[in-house]
């Protein structure tokens, strides 16, 4: 069998080579789609066969739907490293070739498959780079599914302002589609995402929108996911609403145990025996732990063993079984830390700063606590509340605004009273003048003329404070709409500029009217083994080694030049390309200056070096920013690849490549 499928390659290679016809081709296809009882091995060989043909041929499209197939063969046999391998395989081809869409859907898979593999940041480009595509092909679907799988890892990190942009994107992408599909999902996310922001009302007002959605979808199972994800929430306020989540638990579980899918299931039963806790049905939450831990473990799936977990030992510490409490818990923390779920860790250690308190240990509830509020305050704080203050600094500035048009109002109704006021005056001089010739007795109606010019002169002044204090507030206004504008272009942390501003500047820069550059490049840099720094001594160190290659970036451009962080450890500079000073020795100037630089960090010195991929606009066949950008990025790519510490340009046969070592 073994030697008839290596014939069956070998000749499949030998018709490539001679660009055999679509039939026989057709027929490698078909046999290796077909299972046979094949080991792996056998069929990586025979889809190499397939590969191999159509590279032979120069067939690019069909190249890359042979990755594409075999990555999917790989994935079905849960070998992920050789799909991540076909779709960068893939990915490359289709930049090389300018096949668009294929570049969208393997950008795509490779993020999702780096994701599982902890690499986010990469994971992050990729998943950006494949909503981007897939939105300039029109895919509002396939967009709006990137675009909410980046929401939620977002809001797994904390970043609920990124998040919140990603899923109100996903969700005006559905609205574009007739019939809107899925806007379920976006509207469930949105909930989720109010949730963790305690913003409860607007939380429960959407997860409401998105089973009435589900509801007239009228999908079965897209129905279950939404009354499980509700009936989660309100189990987490106790008793009050616990009868409704029960009711509405029981009913996604009876949808999803006629589907079979067993992860669907545990998550039922969890939120099943959560609201039995909350009655104070303790067997029945049992029950239902018990059941739904056997389902998650025999499925593998690491989060939702760890949610059955955490809730399985919150049962036991109210059974008063410390022990069983304080052990599944644990399991519990292990699997959160595993899929980096910060959000939920904060439960954990809530739960066991509870449990520590119960057991008599207060050393243990205070570490555990400290932790808890650790996270709860990276999660809320640095990162979130800066950006919700920003959103909250527009809010208050629209608000200014109407108390600005309020004041003006004031003011000119302050303005024509007093007119009126002068005029009546007026009137009053004349009548107490003519009543003071005719007749003396009527003296006293002088003195009351003289009350009213002093109210009117008291008012006067009152409307002219009022004029010092709104010409005050429009000052304040001028001034903190500056501030704002300052900060909404630069990175907090390193002070260069931002990645939204450095994307705008570089449309201008390429742009074809006379305010684009005629020899511009861009840049982009990628501080190598930036993860194992932060591994090895900490994220503040991390920062501060950020800040020190942001400086030394700077220092070492030219003044001409712009720089951005556009995300992570990565940084684009845009430069003017000349012969006297082109961008690939900027480029290296820069590495080596960075190789130079010397950051300690705790006694310790931190070496740290930078590879970078350079694109020259003339080079590209159509000048666009998307299109630079994709280009020093896959130039970037080949750096990393190459060894890092080195400079990479696009688009030259050979590549120019400078590296020297550290």
């Amino acid at each position: 069998m073994f030697l008839a499928l290596l014939a069956l390659a070998a000749a499949g290679n030998a018709h490539a080579q001679s660009c055999a016809s679509a039939e026989v081709r057709a027929l490698l296809g078909e046999a290796a789609r077909r299972p046979d009882g094949a080991a792996f091995d056998e069929r990586r060989l025979r889809w190499t066969a397939i590969i191999e043909a159509h590279r032979a041929c120069r067939d690019h499209p069909a190249e890359a739907q042979a990755l594409a197939d075999w990555a999917k063969v790989a994935l079905d046999a849960n070998q992920r490293n050789e799909a991540l391998a076909a779709e960068n395989a893939r990915h490359s081809l289709a930049v090389r070739a300018g096949l668009e869409r294929h570049r969208a859907e393997s950008a795509q898979h490779v993020g999702i498959l780096l994701m599982e593999r902890g690499e986010n940041d990469l994971a992050v480009r990729r998943l950006r780079e494949a909503a981007q595509a897939l939105e300039a092909l029109g895919d509002w679907s396939q967009a709006a599914d990137t675009h909410s799988r980046l929401s939620r890892w977002n809001r797994q990190s904390g970043d609920y302002v990124a998040a919140l942009a990603d899923e109100q994107a996903a969700l005006a992408m559905r609205r574009r589609i007739e019939p809107p599909p899925n806007v379920w999902r976006s509207l469930l996310n949105l909930a989720v995402l109010y949730e963790q922001l305690e913003l409860h009302e607007d939380s429960r007002r959407r997860y409401a929108d998105a089973l009435d959605e589900a509801e007239r979808e009228g999908n079965e199972a897209n129905v279950a996911v939404v009354l499980t994800a509700f009936a989660g929430y309100l189990n987490d306020f106790g008793t009050v609403d616990a009868a409704q989540a029960l009711a509405m638990a029981e009913r996604a579980l009876a949808i999803v145990r006629r589907q079979g899918d067993p992860v669907q299931v545990a998550s039922a039963l969890l939120q099943t025996g959560r609201a039995h806790a909350n009655l104070h049905h303790l067997y029945e939450a049992d029950r239902a732990y018990v059941e739904g831990l056997q389902l998650a473990t025999s499925a593998s799936h690491r989060a939702m063993t760890a949610h059955l977990n955490l809730r399985h030992g919150e049962l036991a510490m109210a059974q008063g079984h410390f022990d069983k409490a304080l052990e599944r818990i644990e399991a519990a923390r292990v699997g959160y830390e595993s899929t980096g779920n910060r959000h939920r860790l904060v439960k954990v250690y809530a739960a066991l700063e509870e449990l520590h308190q119960r057991r008599g240990d207060p050393l243990a509830a205070a570490q555990a606590g400290r932790e808890r509020f650790r996270l709860r305050d990276e999660l809320l704080g640095s990162k979130a509340t800066g950006k919700l203050g920003e959103l909250l600094s527009r809010f208050e500035l629209t608000e200014e605004r109407r108390r600005s048009e309020r004041l003006e109002q004031e003011k000119a109704v302050a303005e024509l009273t007093l007119v009126a006021q002068r005029s009546r005056l007026q009137l009053i001089y004349i009548v107490a003048a003519a009543i003071g010739l005719a007749l003396l007795l009527l003296g006293w109606r002088h003195r009351t003329a003289r009350r009213l010019y002093r109210l009117l002169h008291h008012q006067n002044q009152l409307v002219m404070a009022q004029a010092e204090q709104l010409s005050a507030a429009n000052r304040q206004l001028t001034e903190q709409s500056q501030r704002l504008y300052r900060s909404s272009i630069t990175d907090p942390l390193t002070q260069v500029h931002n990645r939204a501003y450095g994307m705008q500047r570089l449309e201008e820069w390429l742009a074809p009217d006379p305010g684009g550059r005629a020899c511009a490049s861009v840049i982009l840099f990628d501080v190598d083994h930036f993860k194992a720094i932060n591994d090895r001594h900490g994220h503040p160190v991390g920062d501060q080694v950020l800040v020190a290659v942001a400086q030394t970036m700077c220092k070492a451009l030219p003044d001409s030049a712009e720089l951005c962080r556009v995300g992570g450890e990565e940084f684009m500079a845009l430069v003017d390309d000349d012969l006297l000073r082109p961008a690939v020795e900027v480029a290296d100037r820069v590495r080596r200056a960075v190789q130079e630089l010397q950051v300690t960090a705790r006694g310790q010195r931190i070496d740290v070096t930078v590879s970078a991929g350079v694109c020259r606009a003339a080079s590209l066949p159509e000048r666009s920013a998307h299109r630079a950008y994709a280009a020093a990025d896959t130039a970037l790519y080949l750096a990393k690849g190459g060894g890092r510490n080195r400079v990479v340009l696009f688009g030259e046969r050979p590549a120019v490549v400078r590296a020297s070592p550290r």
